[in-house]
């Protein structure tokens, strides 16, 4: 009865720390200013307190994990956002006006008339877009409805909220509060207004279907054709929304071929890249089809972590302006780990 009531009050100590968290971090989204940069992390460190707390808990009430995942994320919606939103924005708000972003850099001059009071707030405006074409798509849907904040933020607060239902229908309310209460996932969608949600979504769906829980009678059993071009259309809209995906579809492939599976794994490949290229041809119905700009200093050596590049830098100068030197050492990684890996998680992960 004394380890109920401690764990009773554990929770709602780690719910109050994670609300209250919340509620400090909402007026703190100018983190350019040292005064508010402080703020954020006074509250960060509230609710990072709240969320460890958690880790000792391994049953949640549903009443408890959705009050926190939906108040903490909604406390979160006033945010001053991150800097990537008004890019989604934009490349939304131009595709409504019959503009294509890979074609047109926000500075254009094209694009000029057209310019937003938030215009000035769009970082690299000499870049033309880098988004997938389906996360471009999904931007113009948005901006068709609104060009407005809080409706881009809801779309993504919402796919979160949809992974967090999945993963506590897999896992149990506990276990997945490892990501519903966790403050970076919160701060990323509600806050700081990152898509990363929307390929997440597809991505979580993908990987259940393909492992069965391992409690499941099909939990060693070869996977269905029918699941198995399930996830891959699931993966394909995962990489057609953002590329990181695309190993995982590769390694889905493998695994059929090593089954010795010619055609379902061909099946796989095609599905897995049908969602890519459906949303591509609208962007290249002019004979380019400009996806990447591979000619932009943001692409070609834009990081947002310096630490090897410089090391790297002290054998070979030339190293800082290209970031395709990396391309091996992760091919290398990603190749040992497709023959390494027997099951999509361990891959994933």
């Amino acid at each position: 009865m004394l380890k109920l009531k401690s764990l009773d009050l554990m929770l709602s100590l780690s719910a109050a720390l994670l609300v209250l968290g919340s509620m400090l971090m909402s007026p703190a989204g100018n983190v350019a200013d040292v005064a508010t940069l402080h703020t954020f992390w006074l509250s960060a460190g509230v609710m990072g307190v709240g969320f460890v707390l958690t880790w000792q808990l391994r049953l949640i009430p549903a009443i408890w994990f959705w009050s926190v995942a939906i108040a903490t994320r909604l406390l979160l919606l006033p945010m001053l956002p991150g800097i990537d939103v008004w890019r989604y924005i934009w490349e939304g708000y131009i595709q409504t006006l019959g503009f294509s972003p890979y074609h047109f850099a926000p500075n254009a001059p094209e694009l000029e008339p057209y310019r937003t009071e938030w215009w000035s707030q769009i970082v690299f405006p000499e870049v033309s877009a880098i988004y997938p074409p389906m996360t471009q798509l999904g931007f113009r849907f948005l901006a068709t409805i609104a060009p407005n904040l809080y409706l881009f933020k809801m779309s993504f607060v919402l796919a979160d909220l949809m992974i967090c239902w999945l993963l506590s229908r897999r896992f149990g309310n506990g276990q997945a509060a490892l990501y519903a209460w966790n403050p970076l996932i919160i701060y990323s969608f509600a806050g700081g207004v990152h898509y990363d949600s929307w390929f997440i979504l597809p991505l979580v769906a993908a990987w259940f279907l393909i492992d069965p829980p391992p409690s499941s009678p099909t939990a060693h059993c070869p996977l269905p054709t029918a699941h198995l071009l399930k996830s891959a259309l699931l993966l394909g809209i995962s990489v057609a929304v953002k590329w990181m995906s695309l190993p995982m579809l590769g390694f889905l492939v493998w695994r059929s071929l090593r089954q010795f599976k010619l055609l379902p794994a061909i099946c796989t490949g095609i599905i897995g890249l049908l969602p890519m290229v459906l949303a591509a041809l609208p962007f290249c119905q002019t004979g380019t089809c400009p996806l990447i700009p591979m000619n932009s200093v943001f692409v070609s050596y834009g990081r947002s972590a310096e630490l090897i590049p410089h090391f790297v830098a002290q054998i070979w100068q030339p190293s800082l302006q290209t970031n395709s030197i990396y391309l091996f050492p992760l091919a290398l990684f990603v190749l040992w780990l497709t023959l390494r890996a027997t099951r999509f998680q361990q891959f994933a992960e």
